[in-house]
């Protein structure tokens, strides 16, 4: 068989495999000229050095016609230059087919049959693709996709809340922690899951007007989840600037349909054109901060409500935020829940009779949360409400076996309480908060003489005192505007020199990260970090434990995010509150009543928000008079300490029970650490940056500074700039330093890299060379590398995949050596081999090889099968006890056949697992 090149003939670009089956049209001595189907004109080559590769089927290979039949070839035969197949259909008639017949585009994607047609790739792609392979399969093996990613510390009831949410099939959540525990960062790990396993493609997020900057920083920031405005003063301010061009990108504020979309709420009461554009855009996924702001009465619904209802009733997924649940009275809380699950809770009367009980209930639950027994009145009342011919014996054995006291409160949650639709954790039932101690500074009123506020203005003087009688400690002073943050900060350049930094909301991103790393710098960096009210949402700063308020602000609620800016789970000290006031000020008298009637200063309090709300009139008419003021401390201090009895009396244990578990919480913590620790991705990213052209600048054994080569595989890489980006893989140094990125499995350029690895023929095929002591010149191996791949994702079933890819390594004469040659071993000691020289040995022994590929193909086929019936048969007991649990929980029969119907299409699932062939190796000993 002819391998010269001539009219007629079929051949495929190697350089361009994509193009598919080219045909030679002109044959000349130094110039060939091929067409191509996905080429409008021909291509011209010259012969010498032409890319080109013969195509060329053997027998028992799949020919495609080009009729779109497939048929298999029986021989193969030559007239001329050109060659004429011998082919067999399914039915079993044979049929010539000359190879111009063959069909344009061929499927040449199967490792064995990139290796038998020559379309070899060097071994580093093999080993990249098999890592990466390694990779995705462990993360999704792993049950954690999409909560290993956010640039967070791993809190147990963040984790624990995200996880239970989204074990449920539709994310109906209200998401109502208690100020400085998270909810923000709760959302953002459900969003991200969601998307992370494809049960999510776009993002609703409706938020008050004054958050927009908030959430949009700390999407991008913590879970690299890029929103868009529609706000357009927020678009014009930041449309342009470095790091949120891309963001701001159209700015025809069309919803498209590849975009997560935050949108001020108060919008949408005046714009009922965006409203029907939001309603036709297909969200699936809608969250609401702030949701105590939705109004609902029986006698009156609120435009905001009506609007959330309509979005409700038609997106899969929805969150709903509120520190406060219960503001605004029973009914706005049975408003939110009636969002979520209109089933559960179909009426304002059923919803109020079950309140109404629930006092009774709540006085069960407590014994039984913390495993005490129960009063034999309590335990009979328990039974008469369960009705269960087992509640006895289970309210027996709870004092005993941990099983049965979570299986009672579990039944409890369920048939007693609100069920899955609302968590709420508490500063006291997830403890791990330090000490705040106040620091009240009372001073002169400022002196006059001058144009320039700040020479006269004693906070402005302490502040500079404070500074440099404190060198080693460092600050963060909020104040409310931008206007006062750069005034302050040119203060002390001119006044003092002492280095600072600012965040104001008038800054991109990209500056405030510098702002961050300058202020973060231990060595070199800003002792105090000046940030204006809007300029500092987002942003924690656990590292520092001293904080200026330098202005009140005008509410307990926003008092509270101020210092929720340190006072976070994670900070290591006691927090240093610094509140510098001017005699006979608004301030002062503001921050009287805020220390000496709700404590807020020293303690975080919950209750303010509701006092602010009662008597937010009367405080403000008070605080232009020291004596109005005093007799207004009088009149609010007693209402102030019934509503904390009442906030304390009205703790939900059941409620906190069924928000956070801490023994599963941990399990969820430690399981990720686990998985960093063994998993770090930057081996991988080294061989990945190899590959693709990506430089690495070490900046320090943790930190490096990644940017795109000349000879880049790609023209730009998601998750990259232009200028390049510093990166780490530890999660201390990235929560420590905003300006590093968080390389990690989810980051968006290492999901490209994935990416597009994984969805080509990169690295399929490849031959490699080996000398080793321990193997005898002059043999072949055969490595192939299969991945277990659902036909679709679960939660749920993602532990049941096997625990790596399946792998089998072979001697050409199929002696079977997996087990003694592990992967890692002839990873280190494979090397490349030349193209050339790597065709030729792949056509030396075609035959041979077709045979022992196949049969390690049907060794996959068995396996699989397998462990497939293994899988089914595990599965079926565990749905039966699944089912039996629901039928003693007394489910209602909806909620048994939902349960039904999503067993029966994880069973589905399983039965349709696959080990799909993904690598191929030959490797040459010498």
């Amino acid at each position: 068989m002819t391998t010269t090149l001539h009219i007629g003939q079929r051949c495929i670009s190697e350089a361009e495999p994509e193009l598919g089956l080219g045909t030679i049209t002109q044959a000349e001595i130094n110039r060939l000229e091929v067409v191509f189907p996905a080429l409008e004109e021909p291509r011209i080559y010259a012969r010498r050095n032409a890319p080109l590769k013969r195509f060329v089927l053997f027998e028992g290979d799949t020919l495609h016609h080009c009729d779109g039949s497939e048929m298999t070839v029986v021989a193969v035969d030559q007239i001329g230059e050109t060659l004429v197949y011998l082919a067999r259909n399914a039915e079993g008639q044979e049929q010539v087919v000359p190879e111009m017949n063959l069909a344009d585009f061929l499927p040449i994607n199967q490792p064995r049959q990139r290796l038998l047609t020559g379309q070899l790739d060097g071994n580093r792609w093999f080993e990249l693709r098999v890592q990466s392979l390694q990779a995705k399969h462990r993360v999704q093996a792993s049950g954690h996709q999409g909560l290993l990613g956010a640039r967070a510390m791993l809190l147990g009831h963040q984790l624990y809340v995200a996880t239970q949410a989204t074990a449920q099939s539709q994310v109906r959540v209200l998401l109502s922690d208690e100020v400085g525990l998270g909810k923000t960062i709760e959302a953002g790990l459900i969003l991200q899951r969601l998307l992370q396993t494809d049960r999510s493609k776009r993002a609703l997020i409706l938020v008050p007007e004054s958050l927009q900057h908030q959430w949009l920083v700390e999407m991008m920031r913590r879970f690299n989840i890029r929103c868009r405005l529609i706000n357009e003063e927020a678009s014009a301010l930041d449309g342009e600037r470095d790091l949120m061009a891309a963001i701001f990108a159209a700015q025809d504020q069309v919803l498209d349909d590849h975009s997560h979309w935050i949108i001020p709420i108060e919008r949408l009461v005046f714009d009922d054109e965006l409203v029907a554009e939001i309603l036709e855009a297909n969200f699936d996924t809608v969250i609401v901060d702030e949701a105590h702001r939705l109004q609902w009465t029986e006698g009156a619904v609120s435009e905001e409500y009506g609007i959330v209802q309509q979005l409700a009733a038609q997106t899969t997924h929805m969150m709903l935020l509120t520190a406060t649940p219960s503001q605004f009275g029973m009914q706005g809380h049975f408003a939110r829940l009636h969002l979520l699950d209109p089933e559960r809770y179909p009426s304002y009367a059923q919803f109020a009779q079950e309140q109404s009980n629930y006092a009774q209930v709540a006085g069960w639950v407590k014994p039984l949360v913390d495993g005490e027994a129960l009063a034999e009145d309590q335990a009979a009342q328990l039974v008469a409400a369960l009705g269960d011919a087992d509640a006895a014996a289970l309210i027996e054995q709870s004092t005993q076996d941990e099983t049965a006291r979570e299986q009672l409160l579990n039944r409890v949650v369920d048939r007693l309480g609100t069920g899955r639709a609302l968590y709420r954790n508490t500063r006291q039932s997830v403890g791990g908060f330090c000490q705040r101690e106040l620091n009240l500074v009372e001073l002169p009123e400022s002196s006059d003489g001058t144009d320039v506020w700040w020479k006269k203005d004693a906070r402005v003087d302490w502040l500079i005192k404070h500074l440099k009688a404190n060198p080693k400690t460092r600050f963060v002073l909020i104040c409310h505007t931008s206007d006062t943050a750069l005034e302050l900060l040119e203060a002390l350049r001119v006044l003092s020199g002492i280095p600072a930094a600012v965040f104001h909301e008038g800054m991109s991103i990209l500056e405030c990260d510098r702002a961050a790393a300058f202020f973060a710098d231990e060595e070199d960096g800003a002792q105090i970090l000046i940030c204006s009210s809007i300029g500092a949402e987002g942003r924690n700063f656990q590292f520092v434990s001293d904080l200026v308020l330098f202005d009140m602000p005008d509410t307990p609620d926003a008092l509270e995010q101020r210092i929720g800016r340190l006072d976070r789970i994670g900070q290591s000290d006691t927090i240093r509150i610094h509140v510098p006031v001017t005699a006979n000020s608004r301030d002062q008298h503001l921050s009287r009543w805020y220390h000496q009637v709700l404590n807020a200063f020293e303690q975080s309090c919950g209750y303010g928000g509701v006092l602010f709300e009662e008597l937010g009139h009367e405080l403000d008419d008070a605080l232009g008079d020291e004596d109005a003021m005093g007799r207004f401390i009088k009149v609010s201090l007693p209402r102030a300490q019934a509503l904390a009895a009442e906030y304390q009396q009205g703790r939900d244990r059941l409620l906190e029970w069924q928000s956070y578990h801490p023994v599963v919480a941990s399990d969820i913590v430690e399981s990720i650490q686990q998985f960093e620790h063994k998993r770090d991705p930057w081996p991988w990213f080294e061989r990945a940056a190899d590959c693709y052209g990506l430089e690495i600048d070490e900046l320090s054994a943790d930190r490096h500074h990644v940017y795109a080569g000349d000879h880049a595989e790609m023209a730009s890489f998601d998750g990259l700039p232009e200028e390049g980006a510093t990166f780490s893989t530890q999660r201390e140094t990235v929560i420590a330093r905003e300006d590093v990125e968080f390389l990690n499995w989810e980051h968006p350029l290492v999901q490209n890299i994935l990416e597009d690895i994984l969805s080509s023929d990169r690295g399929k095929a490849c031959l490699a060379a080996l000398s080793d002591p321990a193997l005898k010149p002059g043999e072949i191996l055969i490595e192939a590398f299969f991945a277990p791949q659902l036909p679709g994702y679960s939660a749920s079933l993602a532990k049941s995949l096997p625990s790596a890819l399946y792998r089998v390594l072979t001697t050409l004469s199929g002696v079977d050596i997996t087990a003694r040659v592990p992967t890692e071993w002839l990873r280190q000691r494979c090397k490349g081999i030349k193209k050339t020289m790597a065709r030729q040995l792949a056509e030396g022994q075609r035959e041979a090889f077709k045979q022992q590929i196949l049969a390690i193909e049907q060794k996959a086929e068995d396996e699989q099968t397998l462990f497939v019936e293994k899988a089914l048969k595990r599965f079926d007991q565990q749905s039966t006890e699944a089912l039996n649990r629901a039928n003693a929980l007394g489910m209602t029969s909806e909620k048994i056949a939902l349960l039904s119907a999503t067993q029966a299409e994880e069973r589905e699932l399983i039965s349709g697992l696959q080990f799909r062939f993904e690598a191929l190796r030959l490797i040459f000993t010498h």
